[in-house]
């Protein structure tokens, strides 16, 4: 009979545990030491069940360990402070939006490339943001960025409040490259942590099953292309009601739209090129933390085409690799 002892605590036993081991003698009863070393995962991560006693059954359990709990406020105040009223602009930003308060959507990301703004991303916890895999991250070789700015929302200016890190990419593995729109999602882990301010704060990531709905407050930010519509050096907002995946599908032909997808707008505005990667965040009704609904995955051209939805990487559909890549590479 094997006898395992647990030396460290129950966080062990994602990873694996050390242990020491013996023979117990039932005849002559007495304990013959055998050994001592690392044992690892009996095997997989959320939803497996393999016998382990203790371990972790479910998603919830594997996230809570990774994620936290405190996620998706906004701390920069959108009213004046003067009149109580909304703040508004004159400009007009990503395709048809406005300018957004200055670090009101904390959690968003601006990497770099070639010395500009290149894409967005979200930041989850305090080393991880998800991106789009299509943001040209699809060459193997190609791990690394180097740039990537939290607290930022002038690309032409500095404010004090920015945090840059490095960082390594790691794409979700099923997908197809080429710009494909199809398990279009990306985890980079930064160089090192970032501190937790009113100007950089993690959001929430919905659970497998999650619901959003056109009565759902879902916007999209970056830094992307306005068509003409106006001044992108400025992080940008635009409200984008959920549209219903069958909708979004008749809209999109030839494309198909999977319930790995999550659709938003009518596409007369919305997302462009620039704004792949970043968050299309929702309030739900009757919640009060923000959740990543999706990730841009599709455009058109134009990114004005009115009856062509904005198409978004669903984030619920994709919790169990995003918790078990992080739990792997701690």
């Amino acid at each position: 009979m094997l006898v395992l002892v647990y030396l460290f605590g129950t966080l062990t036993q994602v990873f694996g545990f050390y242990a020491k081991w013996g023979v117990w003698n039932p005849i002559v009863p007495g304990w013959y030491p055998g050994g001592k070393g690392w044992i690892p995962p009996f095997n997989g991560f959320a939803g497996v069940s393999d016998g382990w006693p203790g371990k972790p059954k479910s998603i919830l359990d594997l996230a809570s360990l990774v994620l936290p709990s405190s996620c998706g406020q906004r701390y920069i105040s959108t009213l004046s402070t003067a009149t109580g009223e909304p703040l508004t602009e004159s400009r007009v930003f990503i395709v048809g939006g406005r300018e957004a308060i200055p670090n009101s959507w904390p959690w968003q990301v601006s990497i770099k490339k070639n010395g500009g703004h290149w894409c967005g991303g979200s930041l989850i916890n305090n080393q991880w943001v998800l991106t789009s895999a299509h943001c040209n991250f699809t060459d193997s070789s190609d791990n690394f960025i180097e740039r990537v700015i939290l607290g930022e929302h002038d690309l032409t200016r500095r404010s004090g409040r920015e945090v840059v890190r490095s960082a390594i990419i790691f794409r979700y593995p099923n997908y197809p490259g080429r710009l494909s729109y199809v398990n279009d999602i990306a985890l980079l882990k930064l160089s090192y942590p970032v501190k937790f301010n009113m100007f950089i704060y993690p959001i929430c990531l919905p659970y497998p099953g999650t619901v959003f709905t056109p009565a759902d407050d879902c916007w999209a930010t970056g830094w992307g292309e306005t068509r003409g519509t106006g001044e992108a050096t400025r992080l940008n907002e635009i409200r984008l009601p959920v549209t219903s995946n069958a909708e979004c599908a008749i809209g999109r032909r030839p494309y198909h739209i999977l319930n790995t997808h999550i659709c938003g707008g009518t596409g007369a505005t919305g997302v462009c090129f620039g704004d792949s990667g970043g968050p299309y965040s929702c309030l739900r009704r009757g919640q009060y933390q923000w959740e990543l609904a999706g990730i841009p995955a599709l455009t058109t051209w134009t990114c004005m085409s009115e009856g062509e939805p904005n198409v978004f990487t669903r984030v619920s559909e994709f919790m169990h690799w995003i918790v078990h890549t992080i739990l792997q590479n701690m």
